[in-house]
């Protein structure tokens, strides 16, 4: 268990090696680059992975002249999973961060979460995120995805040791941690390749080999808002139903992994019923949608109104950025 009395005085915190994946991403990843060189936590570098950026990215990417940065390219675009893996393959760091080329992060996050890691090479440690609205100014924090009573926590206490469960059965899987390298190397654990819900995956796969969840409940992390596609959105909760199913088969030992992710399946089907919904009635299909909405009026009816409440203030911000230029 976490003990904020016991970090160890004689322990090397270490170098942590920042894995930053990026296609077309001209616009996004200096900023990106930026926040992770402005850090309080000094002893860092950071592996670039370039999948095959066919704008701008590449002729960003050589502006950046830090000793600190290493850039990678791929031949072809082959999926952020492989692009992380290659980078964690030259990192040198005891320690790994991942950060999303359109992301960003608050100064003070690697010095929070490796600090909270201690000596436990066995701790996924990940925080809170901000959800952010991209303006003219920049990301603009717009909400907390989680709170500070996440997991059951107590909203006084900043790092806690979660059950893996809680986790597993949430409706917020998404985060971005800080893992050791030991870690890696004796579990064998990798990024997958599937086109979405890969780390997730790496996150199942590493509590399937004996890791556990350490929290900080600060927002440390900047996650820009992006609008989807009604078809992307169904696809990306059909690819993390697959998920879900194939991780239950990780956890057979594990009654209370198996209950949650259950709980969580249940919710992705949930969803994509929703959007297969959305779909029939942007296409025209009224049958369809009719047959859909009978079969889960409470389920649709209720993400209708989730979506709308948390969509409306992207909507306003992007209406008024376009009057405003």
């Amino acid at each position: 268990m976490y003990k904020p009395d016991s970090l160890a005085k004689d322990f090397s915190k270490g170098r942590v090696s920042v894995v930053i994946p990026t296609y077309n991403a001209a616009s996004t990843i200096v900023d990106a680059v930026e926040s992770v060189l402005a850090q309080t936590y000094r002893d860092i570098e950071i592996i670039i992975c370039d999948d095959g950026s066919i704008d701008d990215t590449r002729q960003r990417l050589q502006l950046l002249s830090d000793s600190r940065v290493r850039i990678l390219y791929n031949d072809r675009n082959c999926g952020a999973g492989i692009s992380r893996n290659r980078a964690i393959d030259v990192s040198s760091g005891r320690w790994l961060a991942f950060l999303d080329a359109d992301d960003q992060w608050m100064p003070q996050r690697l010095e929070r979460l490796v600090e909270a890691a201690g000596n436990d090479d066995y701790a996924i440690v990940f925080d809170d995120i901000f959800e952010c609205i991209s303006t003219i100014h920049g990301l603009r924090p717009w909400r907390r995805l989680r709170g500070p009573k996440a997991f059951g926590t107590k909203p006084e206490v900043r790092v806690q040791d979660i059950p893996s469960a809680a986790w597993a059965g949430s409706s917020r899987l998404l985060m971005k941690p800080l893992v050791s390298r030991a870690m890696l190397e004796s579990s064998g654990v990798r990024q997958g390749c599937r086109p979405y819900a890969e780390d997730s995956e790496f996150i199942f796969r590493l509590l399937a080999a004996g890791a556990f969840l350490r929290y900080v409940s600060e927002p440390l992390y900047l996650y820009r808002v992006l609008a989807v596609s009604t078809s992307s959105n169904q696809s990306r909760h059909t690819h993390m139903r697959e998920l879900l199913d194939l991780s239950l088969g990780w956890f057979v030992d594990r009654p209370d992994m198996c209950m949650a992710i259950r709980r969580r399946l249940a919710l992705e089907v949930r969803l994509e019923a929703y959007f297969l919904f959305l779909w029939a009635c942007r296409s025209r299909h009224f049958t369809l949608a009719g047959r859909l909405f009978f079969r889960w009026p409470g389920a649709i009816s209720l993400e209708l109104m989730r979506r709308f409440a948390r969509e409306a203030p992207v909507w306003i911000s992007r209406s008024f950025c376009k009057v405003s230029k």
